[in-house]
């Protein structure tokens, strides 16, 4: 019998027409597995593609080599706005060198580091701004990833490690060298800013690489893991009600907004500046929105507050978000407790609970084993995680914009932390508490029933 060189031939020799069909599925399969390994994209979408070829370097090489990319790339972004600013806008004697060290300073700012511009504090910063260094580290952490090719998750924080010390480094160099008397950071201030911003926007970038995010969720137990999804879907129900909130008040307040930015800002290029600064603090008012909602609201100063129960009646500065400040409580304020009570809610639905079942007719019995310690565990990092992302979002919406009366403004970070946290907490636990014990005491009723007949 003769053979021909076609694999299906062999096939057509033993009288068979086609393949096993297990062969043709799992021939399918890897094609199919092929086909949409290849269509999809790399987990760490901001680096360089899979195919790309990076050159080695070892971690502190990589590590270092990405968070100078990353200062260059960020400060050259806002030296060429503070640029352009400064050719437009009407301005002095100001040299090329005084517009470099105002843009380091500038870049600074994005960090939320607090600026001291003629003596006064500025630490209420336009924290949308920061998106800038964000891509820059992104890009850089991404790129010290596929170059320096970690494989051990240790391996993964020392390289960011090496990022976040050589990026807050750089930081603090130009809050040395590149202040003026009457512009300038603290260098503490510019330390620690920098190396907790770096910190959050490299962990980000291992959480979103394929194969650290493979090691990070196999070295987390699963109940912690189960928790930080609800406290997220929590934060954001918060943080998207308050951008309603803070929408529906700029569009009711439009003219008003209008006629302080006319005031201000009388051509059109300084109302264009003033109008791309506004944008950078809708997240801040978006944030002063949700800790409104909360309950603590808004701290003018070190006593003055604006909060469903009290507000505001000094005199602030003309901004024009300021403008869509509360100048009188609301009448629905006693309502608005509905709204972290629903985030709470959210979080309940979203946590993965077991079936659960009254396993006695004795009513104690089956009360007392209506929360296993998993599902207190699971809660409690959903809390905490709703927690941390108030408190973070609430401290970068807070600092002084001058001395005496304004050397405080936006929320206390731990009080409306706190106040999120115990009203969400207290609304997912009775969701799950009371409908457990109603279904004990049914089936200890119906098994009283079932005994008496």
């Amino acid at each position: 019998m003769s053979h021909s060189n076609k694999p299906c031939d062999y096939w057509n020799d033993l009288g068979v027409s086609q393949r096993p069909k297990n062969q043709q599925r799992d021939r399918r399969g890897l094609r199919m597995r092929r086909k949409v390994s290849s269509r999809a994209p790399n987990r760490a979408g901001d680096s360089a593609s899979p195919n790309e070829v990076v050159a080695f370097h070892s971690l502190p090489v990589a590590g270092i080599l990405g968070a100078i990319f990353a200062a260059l790339a960020g400060l050259f972004a806002i030296f060429l706005v503070i640029f352009v600013v400064w050719l437009l806008a009407a301005h002095g004697d100001e040299s090329t060198l005084e517009v470099v060290r105002a843009s380091a300073v500038a870049w600074l700012a994005t960090h939320l580091v607090p600026v001291v511009i003629g003596g006064n504090p500025l630490g209420l910063l336009p924290w949308a701004f920061a998106l800038v260094p964000i891509q820059g580290l992104r890009k850089a952490m991404f790129w010290a990833i596929k170059s320096s090719r970690p494989r051990a998750l240790y391996e993964y924080w020392l390289l960011a490690g090496f990022v976040t010390l050589g990026y807050s480094t750089v930081a603090l160099l130009l809050s040395m060298f590149a202040g003026t008397p009457d512009l300038f950071t603290k260098d503490i201030d510019a330390l620690t800013h920098t190396l907790m911003f770096a910190t959050l926007v490299t962990g980000s970038c291992i959480w979103q690489d394929s194969q650290a995010h493979v090691l990070v969720v196999q070295r987390t137990p699963k109940v912690l893991r189960d928790g930080i999804r609800p406290g997220l879907v929590a934060a954001m129900i918060l943080l998207f009600c308050g951008a309603l909130v803070c929408t529906a008040s700029l569009i009711m307040q439009f003219q008003q907004v209008r006629a302080v930015t006319g005031l201000i800002a009388p051509n059109s290029v300084d109302a264009l500046f003033l109008t791309a600064l506004g944008i950078g603090y809708i997240p801040t008012v978006v944030v002063w929105t949700t800790a409104y909602l909360i309950g603590p609201g808004i701290y003018i100063g070190s006593d003055s507050v604006i909060s469903l129960a009290t507000a505001y009646q000094g005199r602030l500065p003309a901004f024009p978000l300021l403008a869509v400040l509360p100048t009188q409580p609301p009448r629905y304020g006693a309502y608005v407790i509905l709204i972290p009570i629903l985030a709470g809610i959210a979080m309940f639905f979203a946590t993965v609970r077991e079936r659960w079942v009254a396993p006695s007719p004795s009513f104690l019995v089956s009360a007392l084993s209506s929360v296993r310690v998993s599902e207190l565990v699971t809660m409690a990092t959903s809390v905490l995680t709703l927690g941390g992302v108030i408190f973070i979002a609430s401290s970068a919406s807070a600092g002084p914009l001058g001395l005496t009366l304004l050397d405080y403004v936006g929320p206390h970070a731990g009080q409306v932390a706190r106040s999120a946290m115990a009203v969400a907490a207290i609304s997912a636990l009775t969701m799950l508490i009371v409908p457990r014990v109603l279904l004990s005491a049914l089936r200890s009723f119906s098994g009283r029933n079932a005994t008496e007949q």
